[in-house]
């Protein structure tokens, strides 16, 4: 019995790392729906723009691709915060900076996922082979 629980939470911790890394490269579109509705306005605008001016604060990145995604650029965009335009403007975008954190994340939680299913496996095989001998 206990073998047979370990075999199903391996399978399910080898279906999460696939799943983690996998899910990063979906990530992009949603990315760039966030920055759009911090741009635009709409329901749940202020939360986006709150988030948007963190990340770029953050991450020293500007717009999606770059400062041209604005129409009047935000503080949050540039260096020194106070006068901000294309010339003091964080020269890379947002979105690629936020794929990689989000990759690399991706990439070390599917990596613990296989080590504990892997951990699993040998515990699983060495109970085994006890009950056996």
């Amino acid at each position: 019995m206990f073998a047979i629980l370990l075999i199903i939470i391996t399978v399910c911790e080898v279906f999460a790392a696939i799943v983690m890394f996998i899910t990063a490269a979906g990530f992009e579109p949603v990315v760039r729906d966030v920055f759009k509705l911090a741009r635009d306005g709409g329901d749940g605008s202020a939360l986006a723009r709150s988030f948007v001016n963190d990340v770029q604060m953050n991450l020293r990145c500007c717009g999606t691709y770059d400062a041209s995604f604005w129409h009047k650029l935000p503080s949050s965009c540039c260096y020194n915060g106070n006068t901000c335009n294309s010339l003091h403007a964080y020269g890379e975008g947002c979105t690629f900076k936020i794929m990689w954190y989000a990759e690399k994340l991706g990439n070390a939680l599917g990596a613990i996922s296989i080590t504990i299913a892997l951990l699993g496996v040998c515990i699983c095989l060495r109970s085994c082979s006890e009950v056996g001998s």
